[in-house]
């Protein structure tokens, strides 16, 4: 299997695809939701797999009905810059094909799952 894809971050420091993939495990990155709800509601646990997604969803839909109140941690936006910034220079690598992109996903998945 290739290499993780290699980034920068913030700091300028090398990171791996599988760190951005997990953005509570940075270090200084504070959750809003700290004091938030209790997770999960009360009855949640007893929900079928099916009736947890749809009830995943439904909170997710009214969460999109106001999309700009979703809150973009600086990082991403740092991280947007530096890729745009690297493709305006001419320096961005080319992109891969969507086909070749989820196949590699899956046999991700497919490892993680045994």
């Amino acid at each position: 299997m290739p290499q993780p894809e290699r980034t920068r971050g913030a700091a300028g420091e090398p990171e791996t695809l599988e760190r951005l993939r997990f953005p509570l495990a940075r270090p200084g990155y504070t959750s809003r939701m700290a004091a938030g709800p209790k997770l999960p509601p009360s009855g949640f646990d007893e929900l079928s797999a099916g009736e947890k997604v749809d009830y995943i969803n439904a909170l997710w839909a009214q969460v999109l009905v106001r999309p700009e109140s979703i809150p973009v941690p600086d990082w991403h936006r740092e991280i947007i810059a530096e890729r745009l910034a690297e493709y305006r220079a001419g320096k961005a690598g080319r992109g891969r094909p969507w086909a070749e992109v989820r196949r590699d996903l899956q046999d991700e998945l497919r490892k993680a799952r045994g």
